[in-house]
C-alpha cells in the first residue's frame, strides 16, 4: 500500500476537497453571511449536493453531471451503445 500524501509542503491532496468546499461555499453563500436556522444551512447544503450531483454539468467530465458520467461509465463496461 503507498501513502496517497505527497511531499512535504505540497497542496495537491487537497485540491480535490477544497474545489468541493469552495464550490459549496460559492453557490450556497450568495448574499449572506450566515444561515439563521442549523436546519436552513442543512436542507440548503442537501440541496445543492443533489444538484452538484445529479443536475451541474463539470467541465472536467464534458459537461456531464456525475450520476450521468457514472451511468455513461457503467453502460460502457456493460457494452451498452447511446
Amino acid at each position: 500500500m503507498l501513502c496517497s500524501m505527497s511531499e512535504v509542503g505540497q497542496c495537491w491532496d487537497n485540491v480535490p476537497g477544497e474545489v468541493i468546499w469552495s464550490s459549496l461555499k460559492r453557490e450556497t453563500l450568495i448574499g449572506r453571511k450566515r444561515f439563521d436556522r442549523y436546519v436552513d444551512a442543512v436542507e440548503t447544503v442537501i440541496n445543492w449536493i443533489n444538484i452538484y450531483n445529479t443536475k451541474r454539468p463539470h467541465l472536467t467530465i464534458n459537461m456531464m453531471s456525475p450520476l450521468d458520467y457514472e451511468v455513461q461509465l457503467h453502460n460502457h463496461a456493460q457494452g451498452v451503445d447511446f
